[in-house]
């Protein structure tokens, strides 16, 4: 059976992710907190993976706060870009499989079609770059890679970076409010959590 640790069980991706896994059967699952594993700290890293041995790792581990990370860019880069090369460099000594879970914001969005894989990637804040910068890092670490780009993804758990579920949180503010206001800033396909996590369960079945 296929050993999957994913790191940010917590989180929203992390947490269906874990269940979907689970329930098909096909996979021993270690969900790993933050308490369990620190990413941004190559030692933790490189201890948990190589005592727990899997063969697929997948980092859900982020700074997912896009407009704080214009102030705070130390911590931001330090997450999603050299958080996401340790996980890399733990996988390669392994020799498993490291999926990072990356971003539509790789792009500036102006395309006015949907992204393709082969896009050159063109990223305008500084969670896009460091996501983008986690992608090459990754690829450039570890020689089994699996890169997904996500899009405005929601779900039943909350994301506690973020302070919660967008839709909750959306109608919360139209109970309380007689009109509630929304940048309308570019059109995405937004992805409901447990549909990605059937996905990217599927993707590693290929």
């Amino acid at each position: 059976m296929t050993r999957v640790a994913v790191i940010g069980k917590m989180g929203q991706l992390g947490t269906d992710l874990v269940n979907v896994l689970v329930e098909t059967g096909s996979y021993e699952v270690f969900g790993l907190s933050h308490q369990e594993i620190e990413c941004t700290d190559p030692a933790s890293v490189e201890k948990t993976l190589k005592t727990m041995r899997p063969d697929v790792v997948v980092n859900c581990a982020a700074f997912v706060r896009v407009d704080e990370s214009e102030d705070r860019a130390d911590e931001t880069f330090r997450v999603n870009s050299l958080g996401a090369l340790n996980v890399a460099r733990a996988c390669a000594e392994i020799d498993a499989l490291c999926v990072y879970i990356s971003t539509d914001y790789v792009f500036d969005g102006e395309k006015g079609s949907p992204y393709m894989e082969s896009d050159a990637p063109h990223p305008i804040n500084v969670y896009g770059v460091s996501k983008l910068g986690g992608e090459y890092l990754v690829q450039e670490a570890c020689p089994r890679w699996l890169i997904a780009r996500m899009a405005s993804l929601f779900g039943k758990a909350g994301s506690s970076g973020k302070g919660g579920n967008f839709v909750e949180t959306i109608l919360a503010r139209a109970k309380a409010l007689p009109v509630v206001l929304l940048a309308h800033i570019r059109e995405k396909i937004p992805g409901v959590y447990f549909n990605v996590s059937q996905g990217s369960g599927n993707l590693l079945g290929l």
